[in-house]
């Protein structure tokens, strides 16, 4: 197939190479190293010697853009070599045999090799050869693919070989008998994916260091006999990208703790505005390896909630709720986590004018009875308060009203009423929900409206008449003249009582 080439497979279609070979055109033909330093496992390319016994160099060349610089190269039985700049030079003594040079390169970094030139000392050319030409061992394919498959159908490739292509695939797919070179890793893009490799196929040759690429759910089946070329290859790598958790409230603290398939693994955030955090920041991430030797290892790890508090589950409190959520959760492979247990769910039941009363004076207050239910799994520490339901005014019921609430339990609120104004009107109560919460009601909540009661002016006495008034003056009247009539007639008494028992000078 021409280099860019695509064949589309669409829902419902299929592709069946029966004995047949697919192949490029222009295929990838460089090599990349892999990152592993010990001997064992480090990447290496067979120099062939070709057909002379003399002294004879190899020149080595990177990918196109890339350099050599930090990357060493290990002959047996001598020192690493450093190597540097856009070729560098192997030199090897006569008698020399086919020889294996292994490559790394500085820190975590790849080596590239485009191609190799033998030459004679004597300047005279011996061979040139490509990199995926040569003999080599736990090293990949560099380089853009020769042409590509996308398949939302079936594809079947029974007795047949495919090289240098691409796969991805939302269908289904079967190899059989077949050989995949220098076509991997074959993408499964949907957890609806299948694939299955049986028979006595063979791959050799990726693009990274594993031969098939997942989603969480993708069916894999790799049957016994099937056989791959490179020891560092795996067999699969599941993987998840924008993988977030969903909290009903902004700033939850949470850890990640557990293991990876390829070591320890701990992740720490807090959950934003919109309740959800990303985890690594949404990126793609390795959950499970089929490697090599047939073994399989997934990601094991927990979700820890660390700090989960509301309006209603404050540290403050004397008999401290705790946090709202799980203590801990296993983290699954679930693209979204919803986060919905150890949560209350605070519901009206009930909002009665105690005694049915219909009427009530502007003076007295009519006793109110709230009953509410907490249907969620935790406890909270809640207040409601009341409004003039015609004119949304704050009713006067003594201030918010407040309670805590086990989960499970149903509980009864009793509180005045009292309404200054005249006229008909009924109370309505809401549940004031943490201003945490995303979504309002994720607590539970809302309203509940009392029946209508008439308010009236409170009825004053009867006005007293005319009668009464006239006697009671007239008694007053008589009472104030008697008093001042013996007054007078006692001041006299005094003095005559005087005049008659002691002297002294009355003056002029």
């Amino acid at each position: 197939m021409m280099a860019g080439s695509s064949i589309e497979i669409a829902e419902g279609g299929s592709l069946r190479l029966d004995s047949s070979i697919l192949n490029a055109n222009s295929p990838p033909t460089s090599l990349i190293s892999s990152t592993y330093w010990d001997e064992e496992n480090r990447s290496r390319i067979l120099i062939p010697r070709g057909d002379y016994n003399e002294s004879f160099d190899a020149t080595l060349f990177p990918v196109d853009g890339l350099s050599f610089d930090g990357a060493h190269a290990y002959i047996e039985g001598s020192e690493p070599i450093e190597m540097n700049g856009g070729e560098y030079t192997l030199s090897f003594p006569a008698g020399t045999e086919d020889i294996w040079v292994g490559l790394t390169a500085f820190g975590f970094a790849p080596v590239t090799l485009s191609k190799i030139q033998t030459m004679m000392s004597t300047g005279t050319l011996i061979d040139e050869l490509l990199g995926s030409e040569l003999e080599y061992h736990n090293m990949m394919i560099e380089g853009d693919a020769g042409f590509t498959i996308d398949s939302s159908g079936n594809i079947e490739i029974i007795a047949s070989t495919m090289q240098s292509g691409q796969i991805n695939s939302d269908g289904s797919i079967i190899i059989d008998d077949s050989a995949i070179e220098n076509s991997a890793p074959i993408n499964l893009v949907s957890n609806s994916a299948e694939i299955d490799i049986r028979g006595f196929s063979t791959l050799s040759g990726s693009h990274d260091d594993h031969y098939v690429r997942a989603f969480p759910e993708s069916v894999i089946q790799w049957g016994d006999n099937v056989e791959t070329s490179v020891d560092i290859i795996d067999r699969w790598e599941r993987r998840i990208s924008g993988q977030s958790i969903h909290f009903d409230a902004i700033g939850v603290f949470y850890s990640i703790v557990g293991e990876s398939p390829i070591g320890d693994f701990e992740f720490n955030n807090v959950s934003g505005d919109d309740g959800v955090s990303y985890i690594v920041g949404g990126e793609e991430r390795v959950i499970e390896i089929g490697w090599a030797d047939g073994s399989v290892t997934k990601e094991n790890t927990n979700i820890i909630i660390t700090s989960y508090r509301t309006a209603w589950n404050p540290e403050t409190l004397e008999n401290d709720i705790g946090n709202y959520g799980p203590q801990t959760m296993p983290l699954t492979w679930d693209k979204q986590v919803i986060i919905d247990s150890n949560i209350p769910d605070i519901q009206w039941e009930s909002l009665d004018i105690v005694g049915e009363v219909t009427e009530s004076s502007t003076v007295h207050s009519v006793p109110i009875l709230a009953r509410l239910a907490n249907r969620g799994t935790a406890p909270a520490n809640f207040f409601f308060t009341c409004d003039i339901t015609e004119n949304g005014e704050a009713a006067d019921i003594g201030g918010y009203q407040n309670a805590v609430i086990d989960a499970g339990e149903s509980i009864e609120i009793s509180f005045g009423w009292r309404n200054a104004n005249q006229g008909n009107a009924s109370l309505t109560c809401r549940i004031l929900t943490p201003t945490q919460l995303v979504d309002d009601d994720a607590y539970g909540g809302g309203l509940r409206t009392t029946s209508v009661i008439t308010w009236m002016k409170p009825v004053e006495e009867e006005s007293i008449t005319i009668i009464p008034i006239l006697i009671a003056t007239a008694l007053t009247m008589f009472g104030v003249g008697y008093y001042y009539f013996k007054k007078v007639a006692g001041q006299e008494n005094e003095e005559d009582f005087i005049d008659d028992h002691y002297e002294y000078d009355k003056g002029e």
